[in-house]
């Protein structure tokens, strides 16, 4: 029988944005992909909290496809949890509360620990972001970078409190990625405003697919470095972000 799983891929970004890649029960980063025969690296699936299918674990024969095959009904988790949680034998040690209550409580870690890394990263970090976007392919783009007021961009994309806080957070390091930009724009003209339109074009294919308000901010963290190992790095990936949410057309209305 044919999979008829979907995977909507807003929905993939925003769940991996959220958790930044770590498996919801061990925290141990998980890649995207699967592994090839002597891969040493850990891989992740998306694991269904209430099942795909009438008669799979955890059924909830009440809820349509479309809300069996999004966001809200996916953890991240690595394959041996997969499997344990989908274990017939099993699935009364991992009823649907514990997995929503377990994707709550890595969303959350994950939140606290970009705080805690904002304020150690320098240098290094941040231009270590950049570089990886200034390395992709170029996205046609004819603005420039537009100071614009941060309050007032939160109030009209009704972005909620915990994404007012991370904003904050990420401002503190904003004087820093300014100055990595102006210092790559130096050594290649261009990079800060293809760095910016390359953001753009990811916002708006997120916000086209179905995507608004703090899930596509989430979303874009993920863009920006957010799905790493290192959790220094995905800090750096929320400043550079916030810099971008400040000073050009990301998010604007």
């Amino acid at each position: 029988m044919a999979d008829t799983r979907k995977r909507p891929l807003p929905d993939v970004r925003l769940l991996l944005g959220r958790c930044a890649g770590l498996c919801a029960f061990c925290r141990k980063f998980c890649e995207e992909g699967r592994a090839a025969p002597g891969d040493p690296r850990k891989y992740g699936k998306i694991a269904h909290i209430y099942a795909h299918g009438d008669l799979g674990p955890r059924s909830s024969p009440d809820l349509t496809a479309k809300q069996r095959d999004c966001y809200e009904n996916w953890i991240w988790v690595c394959s041996d949890h997969h499997d344990e949680i989908d274990d017939p034998d099993l699935l009364q040690e991992f009823p649907a509360e514990l997995l929503l209550e377990k994707k709550r409580q890595i969303e959350a870690f994950v939140r606290e620990t970009l705080k805690w890394h904002l304020r150690d990263i320098g240098f290094p970090e941040l231009e270590a972001v950049c570089a990886v976007l200034a390395l992709t392919r170029e996205v046609a783009d004819d603005s420039g970078f537009e100071l614009l007021e941060v309050d007032e961009k939160i109030r009209k994309n009704d972005l909620g409190p915990e994404t007012r806080d991370q904003i904050t957070w990420g401002l503190g390091k904003a004087q820093e990625v300014g100055a990595i930009l102006e210092f790559m724009d130096r050594k290649r003209s261009g990079v800060a405003q293809q760095i910016a339109a390359r953001f753009k074009a990811e916002y708006h294919g997120l916000w086209s697919g179905g995507l608004k308000n703090n899930q596509l901010f989430d979303a874009m963290r993920g863009f920006a470095n957010g799905v790493h190992p290192d959790p220094a790095q995905r800090a750096a990936g929320l400043a550079v972000l916030v810099y971008l949410f400040e000073r050009c057309e990301v998010f604007e209305k």
